[in-house]
């Protein structure tokens, strides 16, 4: 293919999220910046409900592509097997037979996403969640340059199958971090084929959301003078909310005057005992009045600007770590494990700080450090978004990925 880029070319962009999340959010801001900066057009199909994607992807090209095999539904499937009360060789031979539908599945969806790229005259696909089959072998067959973005850690060895079909296709990854990309190379991915390009920010629209800061806390009863401690994401074992509570109590009893939010949906019923965890500590003498739970909130931004202190408490590696930049572009002090994509992004002391993983003390004492200092908290806020403008905004990182796009298309 020997189209220019400067010329009007279509990118499909593939999401294979199966709900709302990182991936959607960072995708759509890559879209805006790659809109905005050239002449592309961008196409994206999703595996979500529109309900999803529409306020997602409402100034963009989208469609709902929905799949009967993904990863999720051979998860449940898997899972319901297995609590058959049926003899192993026959659970196992149920599942193999589901998986020659599963791959039947694919297949089909591997013509439709074919014919797709041919009638709409795709020039590059971009796939947003890294390695999806169905999508490779269409963009195989139909000879188009293939983008593979990796958002998590890739922990399988690459297989021959697959070390072929990188061969035989232009194709290039991205990687969402440096330890992202450590583990592609670690999984046998050819390390010239993989670029390191960070998540977006669109800074204009946290910036719209600044003022929302006010309704949010006169709705909680927050005083000016309250120094606000949040955490983000879903209620679960992985994002550390209990361990986060832990801490707020060791140091609740020296300071009368902080608040905490914990911002986020609780409504994953496997966990009941996490859960009960987290509510019997905010109900201890110390913190008793003082935790706030806001639930999901399709406009978390708010919230951001809400705080005065944002914890990001991952008890495990993270592949980037998007609270982090998100809650630095609206110009709040971060507390991060110095670990994965966080210890990327943030340099200690200068725009966030940075402690040791999961230790509870530690995580302490730097809470007790940000919340007795409004001086350090506005010293750290301000570099922090002074960081996302120079390294993260949308804009700049649409730039790197156009460079990609403009690698595949002049590959001989």
């Amino acid at each position: 293919m020997t189209t220019d880029i400067a010329t009007r070319n279509k990118i499909l962009y593939f999401e294979d999220g199966q709900g709302f999340g990182g991936s959607l959010i960072s995708l759509s801001e890559l879209i805006d910046g790659v809109a905005a900066t050239s002449s592309i057009d961008p196409i994206v199909l999703t595996s979500v409900n529109t309900s999803i994607s529409d306020p997602v992807f409402r100034e963009h090209s989208h469609a709902e592509f929905r799949r009967l095999a993904t990863y999720k539904t051979r998860f449940i499937v898997a899972g319901w097997i297995e609590t058959l009360p049926l003899p192993k060789p026959i659970r196992r031979a149920l599942f193999n037979f589901y998986l020659l539908g599963h791959a039947a599945s694919e297949l089909a969806d591997s013509i439709r996403l074919y014919v797709f790229i041919k009638n709409q005259n795709i020039d590059i696909v971009h796939i947003n969640n890294g390695w999806v089959d169905s999508v490779i072998r269409a963009s195989i067959w139909a000879k188009r340059p293939l983008i593979l973005h990796f958002r998590g850690f890739y922990n399988s060895p690459l297989t021959t199958k697959q070390i072929n079909q990188l061969t035989r296709n232009k194709t290039r990854l991205i990687a969402i971090s440096d330890s992202v990309r450590i583990s592609l190379v670690s999984a046998g991915f050819p390390s010239n084929l993989i670029n390191v390009v960070y998540n977006p920010i669109n800074i204009e629209k946290y910036d719209k959301n600044k003022n929302s800061a006010i309704e949010i806390r006169s709705k909680y009863r927050i005083h000016e003078n309250d120094v606000v401690i949040s955490i983000f994401g879903r209620v679960t074992k992985w994002k550390g909310q209990l361990e986060f509570l832990q801490a707020v109590q060791k140091i609740a009893g020296k300071l009368s005057n902080i608040r905490v939010m914990i911002v986020g949906d609780e409504s994953d019923a496997s966990i009941p005992d996490y859960l009960n965890a987290i509510h019997s500590i905010a109900k201890s003498p110390l913190l008793s009045g003082r935790v706030i739970f806001t639930g999901y909130q399709n406009e978390p931004v708010g919230y951001y600007w809400a705080s005065d202190i944002v914890v990001h408490n991952s008890q495990e590696p993270e592949p980037f770590g998007r609270v982090v930049t998100e809650a630095m572009a609206c110009q709040r002090a971060v507390i991060a494990m110095n670990e994965g994509g966080p210890a990327e992004i943030i340099t200690h002391g200068h725009d966030g700080l940075l402690i040791p993983p999961r230790d509870v003390n530690s995580l302490s004492e730097a809470i007790l450090e940000l919340a007795s200092s409004r001086e350090l908290r506005e010293k750290l806020g301000k570099n922090a978004r002074k960081s996302v403008e120079q390294k993260y905004s949308h804009h700049a990182i649409a730039n790197k990925v156009m460079g990609i796009y403009s690698t595949l298309q002049n590959k001989k």
